[in-house]
């Protein structure tokens, strides 16, 4: 018989060490993110193809509110990079 060795595939996310909260999720329009102290970081929204669909920045800042009143109903990641570190999370975004 046809034998196939199991491919395991390790991919390491090392967790962002600041608290945040990211909500409405699933949202319409806005989706704001909040971390607890301030920080710079990049966020990032992907499309399930892995297309980048919205980029902003928190510049020291702690919030930020982004605009996803132009993205079409579906799933997203939005991947929050603070220095080396990252966190991603799941938005769902509905009519």
């Amino acid at each position: 018989g046809f034998h196939q060795e199991i491919l395991y595939i390790h991919t390491e996310v090392i967790e962002l060490e600041v608290v945040s909260k990211v909500y409405p999720n699933p949202t319409t329009s806005l989706l704001i993110v909040e971390v607890e102290q301030n920080v710079t970081a990049d966020l990032l929204v992907y499309d399930i193809n892995g297309r980048l669909v919205l980029k902003d920045k928190l510049q020291d800042e702690q919030s930020k509110q982004l605009d996803f009143s132009f993205l079409k109903q579906g799933n997203y990641l939005l991947h929050i990079n603070i220095a080396d570190k990252q966190s991603v999370y799941k938005i769902q975004k509905i009519k």
